[in-house]
């Protein structure tokens, strides 16, 4: 292990990982550019509120088991197989419990919708329980230190929808359902593979999973806070406004934030390499690597973001066609957000770092209770302007609750997140170290600001 980290956490794999980042946006791009261009707006507003919900379910009834799997699983290398067995176990009870609760709520949120998109939005909840396997098997191989295999999971879904998609266009039978079902089928070939896969490096056995899952929730329901916060940063918004907008508007909203997500890749990668990093830093060292992290994320992504609202109507007009022109007008609201939320996520991981994962689940928590009533009150009020509004609250909300715990819980300095004059030279600087493959000399000085 040198300059702190772990076995595989080499500028390779940061630059692998934030590469697969762009890539998986990139399909989901080109996945969305090819429905919003079949379906027009009220079609891919109906896509959204059909296949929205095995991704949302699953992630939102993970119990915090993938981190608890990496956790236990690098601690404890012979026993990956027990616990991943019965991590697994565990995901599909909490799946099935998960649809069968989604089942009974779908047709009440979705009552502006019509019948055949509820039916088909119900049935595509049997999709969870794949996805929720398939995250405790992602989390199977990042525990073992496999990251390239993760990293191609998480590509080949995308690119394997696309497939479906095209398929399905050129025989004429691309619908808002068919679509849909595309979306989520691909969840079965990938699962089958990771399990695959794992079986072959740690045979997945059975016994005394008991004791396995018993470690695996102690930990996981102090985490969960870290799956949540992922779960709502991508799905939150979409599953608040779907029950609220038309499809129409829904449509407009989906184009728009998924060109502000573009920018959300930085976070991933940066997230991705300060975690291993700052595990054994000083309070201090940890709260200056954090905050400068943060300070690099803001500076990438604010000029990636400027480029996108500049060229946002631009890119609606040419990759969407006319009919989502309005979508434009969206873009400013949506990449500050996605900045904001992105700033959230890299200052967790110092919270991660310093043993405080309950910390990091009760302040998100405690922000999505408060981001609620303003999706609540200004969708109805503004339309899909108003979702944006509302997303960017929420997030300013739990960066302030974020930052907040530095002082309250670690007896550290408010991490410095702001630019100044002094910070420009310093972040070039890194950034030509991260670019090199050297991760560690990234954060190998500096002290607490």
């Amino acid at each position: 292990m040198a300059d702190g980290f772990p076995p595989k956490a080499t500028g390779a794999t940061v630059l692998q990982t934030i590469a697969s980042r762009f890539a998986i946006i990139g399909l989901n791009a080109a996945t969305g550019i090819l429905t919003a261009r079949l379906l027009a707006p009220e079609g891919r507003g109906e896509l959204v509120a059909i296949s929205i919900w095995p991704a949302l379910v699953a992630g939102l009834t993970t119990l915090g088991l993938p981190t608890a799997l990496v956790y236990h699983g690098r601690r404890d290398p012979a026993r990956l197989g027990e616990l991943t067995a019965a991590a697994l176990a565990l995901a599909t009870i909490a799946g099935l419990l998960g649809t069968a609760i989604a089942w009974a709520l779908i047709p009440v949120w979705l009552r502006q919708h019509p019948p055949g998109v509820i039916t088909a939005a119900r049935f595509c909840l049997l999709g969870t329980v794949l996805n929720s396997m398939t995250l405790v098997g992602r989390a199977a191989w990042e525990a073992r230190g496999d990251f390239r295999s993760s990293n191609l999971t998480q590509v080949a879904a995308p690119a394997m929808t696309i497939v479906g998609l095209v398929g399905l266009a050129a025989t004429g039978h691309l619908t808002s359902v068919t679509a849909a079902i595309a979306y989520v089928v691909v969840s079965a070939p990938v699962l089958v593979w990771m399990l695959v896969g794992l079986r072959t490096h740690h045979p997945l056995a059975r016994r005394g999973m008991g004791a396995e899952s018993r470690q695996l929730l102690h930990y996981g329901a102090r985490s969960y806070g870290v799956d949540l916060f992922g779960v709502l940063s991508v799905y939150l918004d979409q599953a608040l406004v779907v029950g609220m907008l038309s499809p129409l508007a829904m449509g407009i909203y989906a184009v728009a934030l998924s060109l502000a997500r573009i920018i959300s890749a930085v976070h991933v990668g940066i997230a991705t390499l300060m975690l291993p990093t700052v595990v054994g830093y000083s309070t201090e060292a940890l709260t200056a690597a954090i905050a400068r992290s943060a300070r690099l994320a803001a500076v990438v992504t604010a000029a990636i973001g400027l480029a996108i609202v500049a060229a946002g109507p631009l890119l609606v007009g040419l990759l969407y066609g006319s009919a989502y022109a309005s979508a434009g007008s969206l873009l400013p609201l949506l990449v500050l957000a996605m900045i904001v939320s992105g700033t959230v996520y890299v200052l967790i991981q110092g919270l991660l770092a310093a043993g405080r994962p309950g910390i990091v689940t009760l302040t998100q928590f405690v922000g999505l209770a408060l981001g609620i009533p303003f999706f609540i009150v200004l969708v109805p009020a503004s339309g899909a302007q108003g979702a944006a509004m509302a997303l960017l609250a929420s997030a300013t909300i739990r960066l302030a609750l974020v930052m907040a715990c530095y002082p309250l819980w670690l007896r550290a300095p408010l991490p410095r997140i702001w630019i100044n004059r002094t910070d420009l030279p310093d972040l070039i600087g890194r950034v030509s170290a991260l670019l090199r493959m050297r991760p560690a000399a990234w954060l190998r000085t500096g002290t607490a600001e």
